[in-house]
């Protein structure tokens, strides 16, 4: 994001960020979401969106806006051994 952008308080469109501005994206925000495939296990950088394979149709919008457009699914958590045990 350049300086005029945050200064504006707008984000950079998808082909204007750095691999570094979407490597950060995909992990606050996609690895969160339900139709982020996680192929190569936990490596972030080599993941998509698969939402155009689970639902058939486009996303309509850059992954940017998937929270305020309402695509954005949260991931459903997965227990962990040791809560299972303390029960």
């Amino acid at each position: 994001m350049n300086k005029n952008e945050e200064a504006a308080g707008q984000a950079p469109k998808w082909p204007e960020m750095t691999a570094k501005e979407i490597y950060r994206l995909k992990q606050r925000q996609c690895s969160k979401c339900y139709y982020f495939s996680r192929a190569q296990g936990h490596i972030v950088s080599g993941s998509t969106c698969d939402y155009i394979l689970l639902e058939g149709h486009r996303r309509g919008c850059s992954p940017l806006q998937c929270q305020e457009k309402g695509i954005f699914r949260a991931r459903s958590r997965k227990r962990t051994r040791g809560k299972e045990i303390a029960k």
